[in-house]
Parts: C-alpha cells; sequence; structure tokens
C-alpha cells in the first residue's frame, strides 16, 4: 500500500467485514470514536500508533517490508467471478 486511501480503505473494509461499529473499535483501541472514523475514512492521517492500534484491534498486522518485496504482492486480491442469472446463462448460449 502506498497511499493513505489505500491503508484507510484496507481498515474499513476489516471493519465491515467484521461488522464492528466505530463506537466499538475505538473503545477497545483506547481512541475517539472521531478520530477512529476519521482515519477509517483516510480524512486524517492517523498517527503510527493509532494505526497499529486500529490494525490489532481488527486482527491486521501494520508491516514494514523493503521496496522489492512489497512489489511482489498484490494490494488487493482478485475478485471472484459475479455469479450468473438465469437470464446471463441464456444469452451465453451458442445460438
Amino acid at each position: 500500500m502506498r497511499t493513505l486511501t489505500e491503508v484507510a480503505t484496507v481498515l474499513e473494509t476489516e471493519r465491515k467485514r467484521q461488522r464492528v461499529t466505530y463506537d466499538d473499535l475505538a473503545r477497545s483501541a483506547g481512541l475517539t470514536p472521531v478520530s477512529t472514523r476519521r482515519a477509517l475514512q483516510a480524512v486524517t492521517a492517523p498517527k503510527v500508533t493509532t494505526l497499529m492500534a486500529l490494525a490489532d484491534r481488527l486482527g491486521l498486522e501494520v508491516v514494514l517490508l523493503p521496496k522489492a518485496v512489497a512489489a511482489g504482492f498484490q494490494a488487493t486480491p482478485a475478485a471472484p467471478a459475479p455469479a450468473l442469472t438465469a437470464v446471463d446463462k441464456l444469452l451465453r448460449r451458442p445460438a
């Protein structure tokens, strides 16, 4: 990840996946709900300690890697192909 927005997106996606509210996440991380929301929405750049606390509470780890190593990792996994509806399947049939 190279931008604040990318970091915030990962944290926000995990928060939503776990169905954790900003208030509950903030409380468990020892932060205010406002600072938590602003960090996860990339409104402000969080302190490193804030980032580490939020990541920890979401079961994530902040890791620093050499750029050459990081280049080998994908930023986000490829999304699975969407499920086809019955209409989509009929349209894909050869005539």
